[in-house]
C-alpha cells in the first residue's frame, strides 16, 4: 500500500478504535472482549509471521524487550476497556492524546531526553488545565465517570512507561517490528487470559452481530493491520508528520461517538479536548517548522 494509503489507514483505525471497543463491550464483559481480541491477534500474527518468515521463532535474548512491549498490551488494553465502560470512546482518545508528554516525562529520566525547558513545561500545565475542565464536567456525572477517567490515566502512564522503556531495550536489543509484535503478544495473552479466569470465568455461548464484528474488526484490522500501516509510515514519513496523528484523531473520536452510539458531547467537554490537543501541538515547538520544511522538500522536488 502506498505510504498516504498507511497513513490515512492510521488515523483511520486509531480514530475507530475506541468506538469499536465500546461496541465490542455491549455484548461481552471487558475481561472477555479484550481477551478474545488478544488471542485472535495472536493467532493471525503467528499465521503471517509463518508465511512471510520461515524462522519464525522468538530470540530469548530478546525476552526483555517482549516483557517491556507486553505492558502496553496487558495490562494496559485491559484498563482501556475497562474504562469503556464509564465514559464515551470519544473521551478515551482524548484522554490517550496525553501519551507523547506523559512519554517525555519518563524519557527525561530514562533516557535523558531533555524535558524541563520552558516550552514542554508550558504545555504540560496547558495540557493538565484541560484535563481538569474535562474532569470537573465528568464528575457532574457522577462517580462511574471520574472512574472511567481516573482508569484512562492510569492506561497513559502505563503505555507510556512501555513505550519508553521500549525504546530503551531497543538500544541493547534489535528486534524487527513484527517480531517484537509478536513478542509482546506472547508475553500478554497469560494475563488477558488469567483475568478473564479470575475476573469473569463465563464462557460466551450467544454472541451479539454488533459484538462479534467489533472484536474481529480490533483484533484483524486494529491489532494486525494498525501495526503494519503504524510501523511502514514510521519507517517512510518525518516524525513530524507522525506526531500529527494524534491530534487529529481525538476530534474524529468524538464525532464517531456521537453519530454512532448517540454519546453527548458538553462545552467544557470541548474546550478541554482543545486546550488538550493544542499543548500536545506545541509540546514540540519545531513541529510547524518542521512540517512547512518538509512540504517544501516536496515542492522543490517536483519543480
Amino acid at each position: 500500500m502506498p505510504v498516504l494509503g498507511n497513513y490515512l489507514a492510521v488515523i483511520f483505525i486509531w480514530s475507530t478504535t475506541p468506538l469499536a471497543i465500546k461496541i465490542s463491550n455491549s455484548g461481552l464483559s471487558a475481561f472477555a472482549s479484550v481477551a478474545l481480541r488478544m488471542v485472535m491477534a495472536f493467532v493471525l500474527t503467528a499465521i503471517v509471521i509463518a508465511m512471510i518468515k520461515h524462522s519464525a521463532g522468538l530470540k530469548r535474548r530478546h525476552w526483555p524487550l517482549y516483557v517491556v512491549s507486553s505492558l502496553g498490551l496487558f495490562p494496559n488494553m485491559l484498563v482501556v476497556y475497562l474504562a469503556a465502560n464509564y465514559i464515551p470512546s470519544g473521551l478515551i482518545s482524548v484522554m490517550f492524546a496525553m501519551t507523547p508528554i506523559a512519554s517525555g516525562l519518563f524519557a527525561s529520566r530514562m533516557l535523558g531526553e531533555p524535558f524541563l525547558v520552558a516550552r514542554k513545561m508550558l504545555a504540560l500545565l496547558v495540557a493538565l488545565c484541560g484535563l481538569a475542565m474535562i474532569f470537573l464536567a465528568q464528575a457532574q456525572l457522577g462517580p462511574d465517570a471520574i472512574f472511567g477517567i481516573g482508569l484512562m490515566a492510569l492506561s497513559v502512564v502505563i503505555f507510556s512507561l512501555s513505550q519508553v522503556g521500549s525504546k530503551y531495550l531497543q538500544q541493547r536489543y534489535s528486534a524487527e517490528p513484527l517480531e517484537q509484535t509478536f513478542g509482546a503478544l506472547t508475553f500478554a495473552i497469560p494475563g488477558f487470559v488469567a483475568s478473564w479466569y479470575v475476573f469473569d470465568g463465563a464462557v460466551p455461548t450467544v454472541f451479539e452481530a454488533s459484538s462479534l464484528w467489533a472484536v474481529i474488526y480490533l483484533a484483524v484490522i486494529g491489532s494486525l493491520l494498525g501495526f503494519a500501516a503504524y510501523f511502514s509510515i514510521l519507517q517512510q514519513l518525518p516524525v513530524a508528520l507522525v506526531s500529527v496523528i494524534p491530534l487529529i484523531t481525538p476530534m474524529l473520536a468524538l464525532w464517531l461517538g456521537v453519530v454512532v452510539l448517540n454519546e453527548t458531547i458538553s462545552l467544557p467537554l470541548v474546550l478541554g479536548s482543545v486546550l488538550i490537543l493544542s499543548a500536545l501541538a506545541g509540546y514540540d515547538g519545531t513541529l510547524v517548522d518542521r512540517l512547512r520544511g518538509y512540504a517544501g522538500k516536496l515542492v522543490r522536488r517536483q519543480t
